[in-house]
């Protein structure tokens, strides 16, 4: 598949472009993120949501840093994540992946990602120590 195509209508890949815009819906949330924090695999609905698929060296990827652009309404924030997820599912597929993880505390993002045939597994802290 050309990877410069959309999936979708509206979701596009993140672009290095993209990421600007990406980081100030963090930043406006209280929440610290670097560009090399995020995986280079990332898809949105510009202006309105992006999430991310994490590789690893297993049969597993993770779906991780979703985010939503806080100036607009839930509602278009969600409809974008819920068309954002399907296009994750499918890349993570395309990679050879067997399973996708994801790690969410948000009752939006558990709701969407059910509704996308994840199920729940448990509930978990995150922890986080620097390596430098």
């Amino acid at each position: 598949m050309d990877k410069s195509l959309s999936y979708n209508m509206m979701v596009k890949r993140v672009e290095d472009t993209d990421l600007e815009e990406i980081l100030g819906w963090f930043e406006s949330r209280g929440i610290p993120m670097e560009p090399d924090y995020l995986s280079p695999t990332g898809f949105m609905v510009p202006g309105k949501a992006a999430g991310f698929v994490f590789s690893t060296d297993s049969n597993f990827v993770i779906f991780e840093c979703f985010v939503g652009n806080p100036e607009i309404t839930s509602e278009e924030r969600q409809e974008a994540l819920r068309q954002i997820v399907p296009v994750m599912i499918q890349e993570a597929k395309e990679m050879g992946y067997k399973d996708a993880y994801g790690f969410a505390t948000s009752q939006t993002m558990i709701q969407i990602g059910l509704e996308q045939g994840f199920r729940h597994v448990e509930k978990c802290d995150t922890i986080v120590r620097s390596l430098i």
